[in-house]
């Protein structure tokens, strides 16, 4: 069984690495560091990584707008995948970029979602963007079946294949945020997304989904991708993003790769990481990959 493995968590790292403090993916991160954006993507190659995920997450036009740096809509887009392209030239030509399509207003809050023809519109714009430069879509953190099929079909209007990713609940059986089963959010998804993943969810998490998930995709290849956050339970009833319930000491690689072997083992054909999975997290997959039969 052939595995494909993908980068891990962009936001945390950058904020570390530049110094700054404040909400994660900053719009204008590769417009102001570019080296800092780049020399991470290249760290991620250079762990193992077959795809990069261009760090274009919160650079929507509203999320920019409220930012108030909605003129730089289209440069912000344009350096993010500059600086996974200069990388790719760097470590491994042969990599692939994903073009990163996430929630259009607050993420893990589907009630926050606008209606889908919004989601739609406001994703085409981004999506028309950065279509000439990336090689698929990665619609991920998806919290709703409607936030995903209104992503997924904006993403499929420029041509290129699409992957969705669903985020879910941290306690009870395998429920995407907005109470939804995750096989009836894949389902209803449907043919659209070429490949069907979970992100940006604990590992143990992930670790009673993979099942259910691997049921749902059908033929179409399936995996995962979590963070390495301190779980926030959905009834806690702080309103806080998980962004705020802080990064694990105990996930370390060793600790990260062996739920990735588990997904694997479960009939993954994808693994990668999110927020707070570092290159040695991935390099450690990767040696883990190179020594299976």
């Amino acid at each position: 069984m052939t595995v494909r493995l993908m980068d891990g968590g962009m936001g945390e790292e950058l904020y570390r690495r530049i110094g700054m403090t404040g909400p994660d993916w900053s719009p204008l991160a590769a417009l102001n560091h570019f080296d800092v954006v780049r020399d991470l993507h290249a760290e991620f190659l250079e762990a193992g990584a077959e795809v990069l995920t261009a760090s274009t997450y919160a650079l929507g036009r509203w999320q920019m707008n409220m930012q108030g740096v909605g003129e730089m809509f289209g440069e912000a887009n344009r350096a993010a995948v500059a600086a996974a392209e200069a990388a790719r030239e760097l470590v491994n030509p042969a990599a692939l970029i994903a073009g990163s399509l996430g929630p259009v207003r607050a993420s893990y809050v589907p009630s926050a979602a606008p209606p889908a023809e919004v989601i739609e519109r406001e994703v085409l714009e981004q999506a028309l963007t950065l279509a000439p430069y990336v090689d698929l879509f990665l619609c991920e953190t998806m919290s709703s079946s409607t936030e995903a099929i209104a992503t997924v079909k904006a993403a499929r209007a420029t041509g290129r294949p699409v992957w969705v990713a669903f985020t879910l609940n941290e306690t009870g059986p395998p429920f995407v945020r907005s109470g939804e089963r995750l096989a009836d959010a894949v389902t209803l998804v449907g043919g659209g997304a070429e490949a069907v993943l979970i992100n940006c969810t604990a590992p143990e998490t992930v670790d009673m989904a993979i099942a259910e998930l691997k049921a749902a995709a059908g033929t179409r290849p399936f995996g995962a991708y979590a963070n390495a956050f301190v779980p926030l339970a959905p009834e806690d009833g702080s309103g806080e993003t998980i962004h705020h319930s802080g990064l694990r000491v105990d996930m370390t690689p060793d600790v990260y790769a062996a739920h990735a072997r588990a997904w694997i083992e479960g009939g993954a054909t994808m693994v990668g990481g999110c927020c707070g999975v570092l290159p040695a997290h991935i390099a450690r997959i990767r040696d883990d990959i190179r020594g299976r039969p």
